[in-house]
């Protein structure tokens, strides 16, 4: 009888202790390259956004009545820019990969580091997909009201 309990102990102590597959360690390390290559974009995207929100508050300043077409770009740029504040502010980094990166914004944010967020690998990789999609999707945004 002590040999089955030792023994069922020692199962329970060893599935608590078993590292992470090698699959889930390659869909982590996909969904860090995803992270990464959606924070690239994001930094190639903040200077042509950033001059968006520079004419937004010119506009907004200027002291004149505005134009239909200025009154629709204004709210463009509120879009966008809510957008990009939600992108920003909730976006979760890959627990345990190697994914450093700068956040040199030009305002405070918290988003979430992934400390909190246990979620299966396979899970972390769509997170991490529509994270991607999402600031592609306002790069485009920004690239159509640039025009």
């Amino acid at each position: 009888m002590n040999l089955k309990y030792f023994f069922f102990i020692s199962l329970t102590f060893v599935a608590c202790q078993s590292s992470i597959s090698e699959e889930d360690k390659k869909i982590l390390n996909e969904a860090a390259q995803i992270h990464l290559a959606a924070i690239k974009i994001e930094k190639e995207l903040k200077p042509q956004f950033d001059q968006l929100i520079q004419k937004k508050n010119q506009l907004v300043t200027k002291g004149e009545e505005l134009t239909d077409a200025e009154n629709i770009f204004i709210a463009k740029v509120d879009q966008i820019q809510a957008s990009y504040d939600y992108w920003e502010k909730n976006h979760v980094e890959v627990e345990g990969s190697d994914h450093h990166h700068d956040h040199d914004h030009d305002h405070d944010h918290d988003h979430d580091h992934g400390s909190e967020l246990k979620v299966l690998p396979a899970d972390m990789l769509l997170i991490q997909k529509e994270f991607r999609d999402s600031i592609l999707s306002i790069k485009e945004k920004v690239e159509k009201i640039m025009i």
